[in-house]
């Protein structure tokens, strides 16, 4: 695969996906509007920047010349839609736009959504096949997002995989997310910071969970087996309920912990069932899941008992 860019290096996956890069021995390129904190990488092979600015990004594109991007940057909880828009649409624009300007021709690992199919039927699992029907606004820009890589693959050029993984776990993950959310309160309860109560929305959902670190793999063994034009699902073709990965959780709290069901939680268009199938990602690159559910959530668990003792648990909050 030679020579890889991450954007969005320093989010969840991004961070993840490096590691992985690295212990492959490839040489890896990052930008992210945040710092790069404790990145294994270069300072100059880093940028700092906003990916819908188009003359930084030329010259960094220019400078790094990769043979492979992983377009990772992305914005995935907003109270507005229109940040969602700004990031997820216009910012992969900037990204195709600036590549058909340049003349570089990398393959563009597009890391989309599930988001995309929407609700799921039962608990059958989902093919790409699937026609996308997204219900919330995070959905939909992922669709105008693969919409946008597609259309430059089919008249510039430029060779594009999308990625579908579904609901992630594993160390490191913003707690604007349910499980990881949960992780941040019993720590924190634990270390005496907030009283010992978890505040929960919707316990009855089934998701397809799966640890990042499964994903990034799949991502890697795409860049080199994938098939441009395709998407694929990433995912553990598994539907597990949100109460039983709270069960889990709450069994593994140092102390009693209450649970209060609180209607403010519950968000609007939530998807009651949603699995995947990752055949036609086995079938492309030999990948199956190779972590089980319960130790990556205790993997999280732990991860954010260490934040608590570091002193960022109170700071760790954005997506």
């Amino acid at each position: 695969m030679g020579k890889a860019l991450v954007t969005g290096a320093t989010g969840f996956i991004g961070t993840h996906l490096i590691r992985a890069l690295l212990a492959e021995g490839h040489e890896v390129w990052g930008l992210s509007d945040r710092p790069r904190k404790e990145l294994a990488i270069p300072g100059e092979r880093f940028r700092l920047m906003d990916i819908r600015d188009v003359d930084p990004l030329r010259c960094f594109l220019d400078a790094a010349r990769p043979e492979v991007i992983f377009h990772l940057a992305g914005l995935l909880k907003s109270d507005q839609p229109e940040p969602l828009f700004q990031v997820n649409g216009v910012g992969t624009l900037m990204l195709f736009e600036t590549l058909a300007g340049t003349g570089i021709r990398p393959l563009v690992v597009v890391a989309s959504s599930s988001a995309v199919y929407g609700p799921g039927q039962d608990e059958s699992p989902i093919l790409e096949t699937q026609p996308v029907r997204p219900v919330t606004p995070y959905g939909l820009t992922k669709v105008i997002q693969e919409e946008i890589a597609y259309r430059y693959f089919r008249t510039v050029g430029i060779p594009v995989i999308c990625t579908r993984a579904f609901n992630l776990v594993g160390p490191g993950q913003s707690p604007v997310l349910a499980l990881s959310a949960f992780c941040r309160q019993i720590a924190l309860a634990e270390a005496g910071e907030i009283p010992p109560v978890l505040r929960v929305g919707n316990l009855s959902a089934k998701r397809d969970f799966l640890d990042v670190r499964d994903a990034v793999r799949a991502m890697v063994l795409l860049a080199r087996d994938g098939q441009p034009g395709e998407a694929y699902n990433i995912c553990s073709q598994q539907a597990v309920g949100v109460q039983e990965c709270l069960d889990h959780l709450v069994a593994q709290s140092r102390i009693p912990i209450e649970i209060i069901r609180d209607p403010n939680l519950v968000q609007a268009n939530d998807v009651p069932v949603q699995v995947g199938h990752f055949g036609k990602l086995h079938e492309a690159t030999g990948w199956q899941p190779g972590w089980a559910l319960w130790p990556s959530l205790s993997d999280m668990l732990e991860d954010w008992r260490e934040n608590i003792r570091s002193g960022l648990g109170m700071l760790l909050q954005r997506p």
